[in-house]
């Protein structure tokens, strides 16, 4: 039973008005171009002080961080299974229980799915990520990138894989009410900043996408999938140089 409407109305209602499908992709594409065309900065306050410089980073910091990039062009190299495996084990729980990424109130309402369509020597499949066993649960259906590409609305060359991040946030909302759809919201750009980390620490390309069909991408995972929230997607591999 979906108790979205009953613990949270308005994250409800705020959700389904967020969706995008056909219509509303045409529509986010005029908006995207007309954006574009203007001349934008960051928003930086104004103060009567500048800002005093702190101490450099040290390498072990910047190092790692000097190399991220969003990347959309990917080559033809496949990552390995051990490339996956330490992508994800920031996600995963250690032996006592407890994962080194926090969640409100010990919930955990984030699912990740990996499309892998290069990875090892294997054909393209679509597995659930379990973090309790740190292992992959394979799921039944094809994946052809044709086909997931204008779901994901993104071009370029196909990603080693792409991970998408689902909830089930009825744990939030029981405890949180509306507020909990705030700390789903969080926990997903959480594990998108370790998914960043990883991915410029072991030298690949990384580019998250926002832009994608709820339903369809949904519907690609998977019969379990339905009702959950696609929260967000990560698509990465070596860049195409």
């Amino acid at each position: 039973m979906d108790e979205r409407p009953l613990h949270a109305p308005l994250f409800a209602q705020f959700w389904r008005a967020s969706e995008i499908n056909p219509t509303r992709a045409e529509m986010l594409r005029e908006s995207v171009e007309s954006d574009a065309t203007q001349d934008q900065q960051p928003v930086r306050p104004r103060f009567v002080h500048a800002a005093a410089p702190l101490p450099p980073a040290s390498p072990v910091v910047s190092r790692p961080w000097a190399e991220r990039r969003s990347v959309r062009q990917f080559s033809q190299r496949a990552v390995g299974l051990q490339q996956l495996s330490d992508l994800l084990w920031p996600l995963s729980a250690r032996a006592d229980g407890h994962r080194p990424l926090a969640s409100g109130g010990g919930k955990y309402p984030l699912l990740v799915h990996v499309l892998a369509l290069r990875v090892g020597a294997e054909s393209p499949f679509v597995a659930w990520y379990d973090p309790q066993a740190h292992g992959l649960t394979r799921l039944p259906g094809p994946l052809v990138w044709a086909q997931l590409a204008p779901v994901l609305g993104i071009g370029g060359s196909m990603p080693a894989a792409v991970l998408v991040i689902t909830a089930q946030p009825e744990g939030h909302f029981r405890k949180y009410g509306e507020r909990g759809g705030r700390f789903a919201l969080l926990e997903a750009g959480s594990y998108l900043g370790a998914l960043q980390h990883e991915t410029a620490r072991d030298g690949l390309g990384g580019l998250v996408i926002g832009a994608y069909d709820d339903r369809r991408l949904l519907q690609i995972l998977g019969p379990h999938a339905q009702g959950q929230l696609a929260m967000t997607a990560y698509a990465f591999g070596y860049e195409d140089p």
